[in-house]
């Protein structure tokens, strides 16, 4: 993974130095000019809450490997989390540390224009990585989040349905419409055979649907 972010590290700051040029021109000599080469030099690495799981779950491989490289600039912790991880080439960030609190990743996404949405994945089912080369959908019951206490397919508020999941229900109102349990359900059931269809008709391994399923 390091390898490839430095690949793009090195691609981006060729690019940057020729799109500012002239601006480098201008500074050289300057104090200025090793602050802005030094900024120009560091690939941003953004993740959605990466400060307090990404990261974590990272660091025992990531930051020996980062030392060897002799590169680290600086890191920045808030309690258990890492804020900012910088090397002379990188620099990892948390994208929930610059957004409102409460901003899921979903709202995310919309809120600067992407069309996929995050889609929904059996995290507790996943507890090998032999599993990933497995050709089986897991079953509906592998979607439970112990985390959430919910299994993740089923809608848990008025935003985390589709009009058509309403309309499925035999509901025209998509804003105000308090579910039941059993109706979470049958959208859960729903959103299920249209993952596992999508899942078989593909011929995709757990991997495959790891890198490839959007809603």
């Amino acid at each position: 993974m390091l390898d490839y972010l430095l690949q793009i590290s090195e691609t981006s700051t060729m690019l940057l130095r020729e799109r500012y040029a002239d601006f480098l021109d201008t500074i050289e000599k300057s104090p200025l000019q090793d602050k802005f080469e030094s900024y120009i030099g560091q690939l941003p690495v953004l993740s959605f809450n990466g400060a307090r799981y990404d990261l974590k779950v990272l660091k025992t491989t990531l930051i020996p490997i980062l030392i060897e490289l002799d590169s680290v600039k600086f890191a920045i912790k808030k309690g258990t989390g890492y804020m900012v991880i910088a090397t002379e080439e990188l620099k990892f960030l948390d994208a929930t540390y610059y957004i409102a609190p409460g901003f899921n990743y979903d709202s995310f996404l919309k809120a600067y224009g992407v069309k996929q949405n995050k889609s929904y994945f059996p995290y507790e089912y996943l507890d090998s990585l032999e599993k990933l080369d497995s050709r089986e959908f897991p079953a509906y019951k592998d979607f439970y989040s112990s985390l959430k206490n919910c299994n993740t397919l089923e809608p848990l508020g008025r935003k985390d349905r589709t009009e058509s999941e309403v309309r499925l229900l035999g509901y025209n109102d998509t804003k105000d419409k308090h579910f039941t349990v059993e109706e979470a359900k049958v959208i859960g059931q729903s959103r299920y055979r249209d993952l596992k269809n999508r899942f078989e008709e593909n011929k995709w391994n757990i991997r495959d649907y790891l890198i490839n399923i959007t809603i």
